[in-house]
């Protein structure tokens, strides 16, 4: 969902937490449910078609990046 829907510049800016979630989330999925392993496979297979739909919404977005980002902040 991420790397279909959200701007370059916003992931770079969440890039410190994304990144703790997603090992912590690896992690998990290593120690308790192994069977989810070949979804990360399926990532890297879908990842140009993933990229094909990021220019279609990107093309068509109505707001900023900044304005995105305030969306997903949380109040403050």
């Amino acid at each position: 969902m991420l790397i279909k829907n959200d701007a370059l510049s916003n992931l770079l800016w969440h890039l410190p937490y994304l990144a703790v979630t997603e090992i912590l989330a690896l992690g998990y999925v290593i120690l308790w449910e192994r069977e989810m392993l070949p979804c990360y496979i399926e990532v890297l297979k879908y990842l140009p078609e993933m990229l094909r739909k990021r220019r279609a919404i990107m093309a068509t977005r109505r707001v900023s990046n900044g304005e995105m980002r305030r969306w997903f902040r949380g109040p403050q």
